[in-house]
């Protein structure tokens, strides 16, 4: 079977019914361009080969409601309010013995033993029940909140797979970091092979507290703090959003965009004192960094329909994602190459900044907020008028041409 002669629905037919774990995107996410699925030919393949030696590979069970205590009710609330959409349980053996499927956890094991390749299990099957609600409380009960779940998976205490889940869902690195500690991969292989040879690791890894439980919310079913935000509008869930506007697009992806920058910039940049760079948010820069497809597609959305804006903002976004700079003199003389880890766009307002805050650790713009906020109380600027900028997250420099 060839990928890429597959029609779209044999592709996400293929993407979809599989635990594809590393493969999945976001199920938010469906309108994926060709140029992604080829990307993952190899990947594909590779899951086939996997599925065809493995036919008789068990498919996970569901669970139909997930209890978790969460002593941090701001974190309902901000469920509630949609600005985080992610969900975290730790790995003790009482979210364990709710959420393993543990047949086919030891049907993992039988075949590992047998010499497969535990990676290649790992990657291709879960032993993680699909949840299908979830009831979050206090211990006390005095709240409660019922939410619909759109994926779930556990995953290791590691920088990557925080920032990873970070970028995918509405949630807050700096949080995640603080609750899983963010070791790097070598250091929880590290651990794991300490453990063992402690012999503190039993063949039942349950007990293992290096794995961390993740529940992506689609909406809200039910709660009873809805009094503590008084008219609060229903919002519409990503299924829903997405049964209603099947076409919706995503932005184009950029390989590389060319920016000139003063000099002084680059070299902190080369030597890695500077990890973002800002642009301001105006015609020239809109007009790189904007799909105007996505755009002309959202005017078109609210032409014809009675829409809130802030359901399409959130699913929709014409922001494109930049994979490469290439950071340059006006003359061409230099110019430095580097990978961009994350980017996108903020506005100068106190939800923004703080997020700059909690997930860059970035606090360039707190003298542009204060002077934003004082205009705005003296009456000298509209809240529709805040300005805005572009971001991009420094990853690794790919090449330096004169630079010095």
């Amino acid at each position: 079977m060839i990928v890429s002669s597959m029609n779209w629905n044999e592709i996400k037919s293929l993407l979809f019914s599989c635990a594809f774990k590393d493969l999945i995107v976001p199920l938010h996410n469906m309108n994926i361009s060709l140029q992604d699925y080829k990307k993952r030919q190899d990947d594909l393949l590779r899951a086939q080969d996997f599925f065809m030696r493995h036919p008789e590979a068990p498919k996970v069970g569901t669970l139909e409601v997930f209890d978790l205590i969460i002593p941090d009710k701001d974190e309902a609330m901000a469920i509630l309010q949609g600005k985080q959409n992610l969900v975290t349980a730790k790995g003790i053996p009482l979210n364990y013995d709710q959420l393993l499927d543990y047949d086919i956890d030891r049907w993992i094991r039988q075949e590992m033993h047998k010499g497969e390749d535990a990676d290649l299990m790992e990657q291709y099957i879960s032993d993680v029940k699909e949840v299908q609600t979830m009831h979050l409380h206090d211990a006390a009960d005095t709240w409660y909140m019922d939410v619909s779940v759109i994926a779930n998976g556990s995953d290791e205490y590691c920088k990557e797979s925080l920032k990873e889940l970070s970028k995918l869902y509405r949630c807050n690195f700096t949080r995640l970091h603080r609750e899983y500690g963010g070791l790097e991969v070598v250091e929880i292989n590290e651990l794991l092979g300490e453990l063992a040879d402690e012999g503190k690791m039993p063949d039942d890894y349950k007990f293992v507290p290096l794995i961390f439980f993740y529940f992506a919310v689609d909406k809200v079913l039910d709660t009873n703090l809805v009094d503590i935000i008084p008219n609060q509008p229903e919002k519409m869930g990503v299924n829903e959003f997405f049964e209603k506007y099947p076409d919706a697009p995503n932005p184009k992806v950029l390989d590389m965009v060319e920016l000139v920058i003063p000099k002084e910039q680059a070299k902190k940049i080369l030597k890695g004192e500077k990890t973002m760079l800002f642009l301001p948010m105006n015609s020239l820069y809109s007009s790189i960094l904007d799909d105007e497809e996505v755009g002309r597609w959202v005017d078109r959305i609210f032409a014809k329909h009675a829409v809130d804006m802030d359901d399409v903002y959130e699913y929709v976004d014409s922001n494109c994602e930049v994979s490469k700079l290439r950071l340059r003199d006006l003359d061409g003389t230099w110019h430095l190459d580097v990978t961009v880890s994350e980017n996108g766009y903020f506005h100068l307002n106190m939800d923004d900044i703080t997020a700059l805050h909690q997930e860059f650790n970035c606090y360039e713009f707190d003298d542009e907020l204060a002077d934003v906020q004082n205009k705005i109380a003296q009456g000298k600027m509209d809240l529709d008028h805040v300005p805005g900028y572009y971001f991009f997250e420094i990853g690794a420099v790919l090449e330096n041409k004169n630079l010095s």
